[in-house]
């Protein structure tokens, strides 16, 4: 009994420190290796069943695992039948991360990677559908092995104020 509980409290302790591994811990490749898999996503959408909006989200790893693919699709609510891919890979000459988003609307949004607070994130300056120049971010944050928080927020004055527009939570099907 004694060395069961012992058991028990080492692989809670393990766990814990998998899961709030730091940023300096990983080498620079190994970034986005927790967005690799298969994930069932959920946000809030109104015009869906219970207010709560769902797709799924399969990411791999392609061409000698130097790139991570990502095959995104949203299956109930206001976005139903979106779908996007991205193709994101550390390039080592600018020493930073890229990805390019590519969607079943004719997007095409290109971004640079940068890290703060133990937090991923893509951002990009671009123009407003209302001719405004606004920047872009995606931010990956409150990451778990089996989970993870993903948004998506503007700014509208070069980054100084940040305004969320979509929160997805991400948790993990294989």
């Amino acid at each position: 009994m004694k060395s069961s509980f012992v058991l028990f409290i080492l692989l809670l302790m393990f766990s814990t420190v998998q899961a709030q591994t730091s940023l300096d811990d990983l080498k620079h490749k190994e970034l986005f290796d927790f967005w690799v898999g298969t994930w069932n996503l959920e946000w809030d959408d109104q015009t869906a069943q219970g207010g709560v909006a769902k797709g799924v989200n399969e990411i791999t790893k392609i061409l000698d695992g130097q790139v991570i693919q990502e095959n995104f699709q949203a299956n109930t609510g206001s976005n139903k039948g979106y779908k996007g891919r991205s193709f994101t890979v550390y390039d080592p000459k600018a020493k930073n991360w890229k990805q390019t988003w590519v969607d079943s609307r004719g997007g095409y949004l290109d971004f640079e990677g940068v890290f703060q607070d133990n937090k991923r994130i893509f951002i990009r300056k671009g123009i407003a559908p209302w001719g405004e120049e606004i920047m872009q971010r995606m931010v990956f944050h409150d990451i778990e092995k089996d989970s993870f928080t993903w948004d998506w927020e503007i700014s509208t004055d070069n980054g100084s104020n940040w305004e969320l527009k979509w929160r997805i939570n991400y948790t993990r099907i294989e």
